[in-house]
């Protein structure tokens, strides 16, 4: 049933956006008020399925609006949103991989490369495993926004990656400098460190060395954490704390790495919350509404488009 009722809604769309694309092509060269609400209706249903992740719809629709907006911003931007969500969704599938590199293509042209493009191609690599295009991605953004600290963790996250837990601390320590208060961040930066600690080779580079410095603005951070981790382990997460920063001072790496691990293995759960703060998702870059021009014909403004409707992604 649910199919049935998917195939219907489908060919309910083309058919609108069929009827209006023989009239566009038959000679008018500006679409009426009723026709041009036509598409804006059907925009908003495809932008809350779209938002809901209901993608086959979403889909549909905006195949249904392509037929007659082929170069609009609004078909083009969440035509590559709706490619990424779904290879992150299965980055296995080739078919959805190959899909969301042609979106990508056709919204770099049709855009250029601004900031949610980026943001879209780096979730796109990530999600395929390719690490090395992530990093170049994400190394962009850092240029273009270098004080937003997902930019920074991102790039980590992809260096990382590639540098099979060798990478430098210093992407993850600008993240951590730019948002203190994020729990998430700083537990990455405890686990980074243990590893880095009980690497077999000493970091090369002095921006991955795990300074008592760095570890003492971690600990600030993570201190609000201290009842919760109380509460659900019966552990003093400050006591913790101290025992790390005094093992870290006298140069004992090893203690020290095991201390960090205990540290972020009981405040994890409850870091979690903050991840959010830091992990694009593929959602938040959607177009909300048809270009300007098609507004003015419906009779409607960009102030007068309802609101965005609230969405959780998970």
């Amino acid at each position: 049933m649910r199919r049935r009722w998917l195939a219907v809604t489908g060919i309910a769309a083309i058919l609108v956006a069929g009827t209006l694309m023989f009239r566009w092509q038959s000679g008018s060269r500006q679409l009426a008020a009723a026709e041009a609400r036509q598409l804006v209706g059907e925009a908003n249903r495809t932008l809350a399925r779209l938002e809901n992740q209901q993608l086959a719809q979403a889909a549909a629709g905006l195949d249904a609006l392509a037929l007659v907006l082929p170069d609009d911003p609004f078909v083009v931007r969440n035509a590559a949103v709706l490619a990424v969500v779904r290879l992150t969704a299965d980055p296995q599938d080739a078919t959805a991989k190959a899909a969301a590199g042609q979106r990508l293509e056709v919204l770099a042209r049709r855009e250029g490369k601004r900031p949610a493009f980026h943001w879209l191609a780096a979730t796109a690599a990530l999600a395929s495993d390719a690490a090395e295009l992530a990093a170049a991605e994400f190394a962009t953004l850092v240029d273009q926004r270098p004080d937003d600290p997902a930019v920074h963790y991102g790039l980590w996250l992809a260096t990382s990656r590639l540098a099979r837990g060798g990478a430098t601390l210093a992407p993850l320590e600008r993240a951590c400098q730019l948002a203190p208060e994020n729990t998430w961040l700083a537990v990455e930066w405890l686990r980074a460190a243990a590893a880095k600690l009980l690497a077999a080779e000493p970091a090369s580079d002095p921006d991955a060395d795990v300074s008592v410095e760095s570890f003492t603005a971690r600990a600030t951070s993570l201190k609000p954490l201290g009842p919760l981790v109380q509460t659900a382990a019966g552990i003093e997460l400050e006591s913790l704390l101290t025992d790390c920063l005094a093992t870290l001072a006298q140069g004992d790496s090893q203690a020290a790495a095991r201390l960090l691990r205990m540290i972020a293995n009981v405040s994890i759960a409850h870091a979690a919350p903050d991840r959010r703060q830091v992990e694009r998702h593929p959602l938040e870059f959607v177009n909300e509404s048809l270009a300007p021009e098609v507004l003015a014909a419906a009779g409607l403004t960009t102030e007068a488009q309802p609101p965005a409707i609230p969405v959780s992604f998970s």
